[in-house]
Order: C-alpha cells, then sequence, then structure tokens
C-alpha cells in the first residue's frame, strides 16, 4: 500500500497541478486523497461482504471529488497509475487474510479508471466588422468620409463550452490571429 500511495502523491494533482494527498485509513477500508485545504478529491472505499459459502465478495467504490490531472500527460505505463490519453488508470492491489492469518497467494488487482471530460471548444464566434469612413475626428484621427454614422465600432460575443473542466483564463492568441485574422480557438491554462 505504501507504494502505491507515494505513486499516486507524485503523479495524481488537482486541476491546475495542486497537490493532492493520499492515506489509507485500515479501520474503514478506504484509500483518501485530499487537496491541500483537506477538501476531497477521490477515494476508494473497499466492502467486503461474506458469502453463505464461506467466501467474500468485495466491492470497491470510487468517487471523484474534483477534477485531476496525471503529472507525466500521456502515455504512462509503468506502476500503479496510468495514463493513455484521457484516460487515467489506478491499479490497486487488494489482499485478503482469513481468520488465522493466512493471505491469499497472490493479490487481486483493481483497476479504477478515470476517464476526462468533454474538452473546451468555441460554439460560436459572431463575425464583426468596422467602417474607417465612419471614424469621428478626435486627436490626431481625421474625420472619415462619414464621421455621422455609427460604424466605428462593433461588439460582438465569443460562445465557448467549457467541457468538463472550469476555465480560469482566457486570452487572444495573437500569432493565430495574426496569421489567419479570425479568433479559431480559445486556450485554457
Amino acid at each position: 500500500m505504501d507504494d502505491l500511495i507515494t505513486e499516486l502523491n507524485t503523479e495524481i494533482t488537482t486541476e491546475g497541478g495542486g497537490s493532492v494527498e493520499f492515506s489509507f485509513d485500515p479501520e474503514n477500508n478506504t484509500l483518501t486523497g485530499v487537496d491541500a485545504n483537506g477538501n476531497p478529491v477521490l477515494d476508494f472505499h473497499l466492502i467486503a461482504t461474506p458469502t453463505e459459502n464461506g467466501g467474500v465478495d468485495i466491492s470497491v467504490d470510487m468517487t471523484q471529488y474534483q477534477p485531476i490531472d496525471h503529472v507525466d500527460g500521456a502515455g504512462d505505463t509503468d506502476g500503479y497509475v496510468h495514463n493513455d490519453g484521457d484516460n487515467i488508470t489506478i491499479n490497486i492491489p487488494i489482499q485478503i487474510q482469513d481468520t488465522d492469518g493466512d493471505y491469499m497467494d497472490e493479490s487481486i488487482d483493481f483497476n479504477g479508471t478515470i476517464t476526462d471530460g468533454k474538452d473546451l471548444e468555441i460554439d460560436s464566434a459572431d463575425n464583426i466588422s468596422v467602417n474607417e469612413s465612419d471614424i469621428d475626428k478626435g486627436g490626431d484621427n481625421h474625420a472619415g468620409s462619414t464621421p455621422g454614422q455609427s460604424g466605428e465600432s462593433a461588439t460582438g460575443t465569443i460562445t465557448i463550452d467549457s467541457g468538463s473542466d472550469e476555465v480560469n483564463h482566457y486570452e487572444i492568441d495573437v500569432n493565430a490571429f495574426n496569421e489567419k485574422t479570425q479568433i479559431v480557438k480559445a486556450i485554457a491554462t
């Protein structure tokens, strides 16, 4: 369990890179990850139910409370925490001990997979235009040929579907704007 917790603590972060501290409570059979403020991020609760024939049924409840990220990005297949694109898989080895202290010959591997939600995307962006001829005289500007008109300014709306993560930053991609002279993407960081 210590190796699993060490890997979880180094490879799982909250959205935006905040630390997540995992611990295991043997009394409640719960593996819990909390953020720096002590708020729950992710937990696994193991429930063992005796069967009529003397065996045990084990169920695992996994609950995600906050968006998470994987430190290594895509392609990590080593250890207990794997990442493949939009999927983070956590391999939890489960061991069972009988009443006289014997353990199973091999642990049971439980794989919990968290699939990242929908990515941020622009739903629509209004086209806007201004008329140079409608510029009013002011400062160093000279009046356009139709300064009484109101076409010197325009307002448009960009509608964004934030997906499953919270958007916390917008910026104009100046290079893309200069290349294409239109808004084609949003960047969330």
